[in-house]
């Protein structure tokens, strides 16, 4: 691609709206560039060749009245959305806001877009936990204007430089699906990350080592993906193998299905500063390593365990979430809502012998379910149990990115999809500022940003894998018609969205289904489940 032919593709905008994705030029062509350092400099440059250079030159439009651009709107970064478009004297760059960072230097000015002018009407400066307005700020009603390579603020309408807004050419709005009821976006303040940031790469590092066999050490010896741990994770493989084999039992898939899992999330990197205490380039999944522990009666047990701070490695898109989860502090018109991620510290077990599947759901052993935790604060809920409601009442299995996955329904026992508290990519932040999935985002809409994207079907034979289930059965991308002739695709999925074919053993798939308060039926709203109960693993297994 060049840069005149991606011009040519790109839509003009006379204004801009909330929430829109734009990307902002001079009449040159230069555009206003959010550099990939730590620093985040600001610079114009007219590249549009990869998706990096468009992500570092889109900008989200969050205006100071919902809906109201002529009131003024702030600019954060597409790509590093915790940064937002500031000043230091009269020179504009970018300050971290929403991040462990933030400070009270920092801050935002809200602008104004009349006959391709750029004005700054007032600033916001951060106090401790919030955004206030700067009455020290002295430029107020100032023109943006281009000098020298940089944006700067000057007090005449003559100075000022005349700028192009384009619309982005990434569709990543909500989709249909996500809000079927149209619920109105939710103008609340966001919680404070300041009680969620304690996390650091340097404890879960720590937190691994700690204890660990020197039988496992060799797997955990550097961070991420390197020969030496690859080699140690696969003899260690080899030996799980024949340990099982040797005393009759198996491995519920080959060696090569938990090998390429892991060589999936060890391939995870931050690439956006858009997690409060990240590290741009860190490890979204610092270590996965296998452990083979026998219980007291001599029987071998081996695991998959994978260190996540399950975080994604893209833009994260919380701001455009209609109506996210409160606070919990009174009723939702006064609460604080969940617009920001930080680091999780997870240590993930998946459970690699083959242990079955039961016949019927209320034959996995749970502790309380969904249905029994919100039975127990309204006992007038009359749905019977299902593979949605007889779940988990938080993490069910983790995806390739390293996301863990939660259940369809939030703690309300209702789809979190439909009452739009999910973002496009089908994950949001509860009241632990964690990440996490609740629906497939690729099913709904199609955006080449999800988990799993169109792409990821192309010259192969079967949809991507692209998590497991605590329960040891892996999760694979959704069948899609364009793509009929892959293995499996004419084999019904069963209630649990699984099913087996071929040598590939019983595996479940993302799907969708059409459901209601918990009950099949034939509903004009469609879910997109990524994964279901079907737990059926001995007491023996947490060793």
């Amino acid at each position: 691609m060049t840069t005149a032919h991606n011009l040519s593709k790109l839509t003009l905008l006379s204004a801009v709206t909330d929430l829109s994705r734009v990307l902002i030029s001079t009449t040159d062509n230069s555009f206003v560039t959010i550099g990939n350092t730590s620093t985040h400099a600001l610079s114009l440059n007219g590249d549009l060749v990869t998706y990096k250079d468009f992500f570092s030159k889109t900008y989200q439009i969050k205006t100071k009245t919902n809906g109201d651009a002529s009131t003024g709107f702030r600019i954060d970064s597409e790509l590093h959305c915790i940064y937002s478009l500031d000043n230091s004297g009269n020179t504009l760059l970018f300050r971290e806001n929403w991040g462990k960072n933030t400070d009270s230097t920092c801050g935002y000015i809200y602008f104004t877009y009349t006959g391709g002018n750029l004005i700054a009407k007032e600033r916001y400066v951060y106090d401790t936990s919030y955004h206030k307005v700067d009455s020290a700020f002295t430029y107020a009603n100032y023109y943006v204007q281009t000098s020298n390579g940089n944006l700067t603020l000057t007090s005449s309408q003559s100075s000022a430089s005349t700028y192009k807004i384009y619309a982005s050419p990434f569709d990543v709005s909500i989709p249909y699906d996500f809000n079927p009821g149209s619920i109105a976006y939710q103008s609340n303040d966001r919680v404070s990350i300041i009680d969620y940031i304690s996390n650091s790469i340097s404890d879960m590092e720590s937190k691994v080592a700690q204890d660990m066999k020197s039988t496992y050490t060799s797997q955990i010896s550097t961070t991420g993906s390197n020969s030496s741990t690859n080699s140690a994770a696969e003899a260690m493989l080899s030996a799980i193998q024949s340990t099982l084999t040797a005393n009759g039992d198996s491995l519920r898939y080959d060696t090569s299905v938990y090998s390429a899992f892991r060589t999936g999330l060890l391939s995870y990197v931050n690439n956006t500063d858009s997690i409060a205490n990240g590290t741009l380039g860190q490890n979204s999944n610092p270590y996965v390593y296998f452990t083979n522990e026998t219980d007291n009666s001599g029987n071998y047990h081996p695991f998959m365990c994978i260190a996540s701070y399950s975080i994604t490695d893209r833009p994260n898109h919380l701001l455009d979430v209609p109506r996210p989860p409160g606070d919990g502090t009174g009723g939702y018109g006064s609460s604080k809502v969940t617009r920001d991620a930080t680091l999780q510290q997870y240590l993930f077990k998946i459970p690699m012998k083959d242990y079955g599947v039961v016949s019927n759901i209320t034959d996995n052993t749970m502790g309380t379910t969904l249905r029994d935790d919100y039975i127990a604060s309204n006992p007038s809920y009359s749905v019977g149990v299902n593979c949605y409601n007889y779940a988990s009442k938080s993490g069910l299995g983790v995806t390739i990115d390293g996301l863990v996955m939660y259940p369809i329904m939030n703690n309300n026992v209702v789809p979190a999809q439909s009452v739009a508290e999910i973002t496009s990519s089908g994950f949001h932040v509860g009241r632990g500022m964690g990440l996490h999935y609740h629906a497939d985002g690729h099913g709904a809409h199609d955006t080449s940003f999800n988990l799993y994207n169109t792409h990821d079907y192309h010259d192969h034979k079967h949809p991507p894998l692209v998590g497991f289930g605590f329960d040891g059965i892996a999760l694979y991308g959704r069948y899609e018609d364009d793509h009929s002739d892959m293995h499996g695709y004419g084999t019904a999925l069963d209630a649990y969205g699984g099913h087996e074919h071929g040598n590939y053993g019983y595996h479940y798939h993302c799907h969708s289904v059409s459901i209601i308060n918990g009950v099949d039926q034939d509903t004009s709203e469609t879910l997109f489940v990524e994964d279901s109960s079907n737990w059926n693993v001995s007491d023996n297994t947490n060793v």
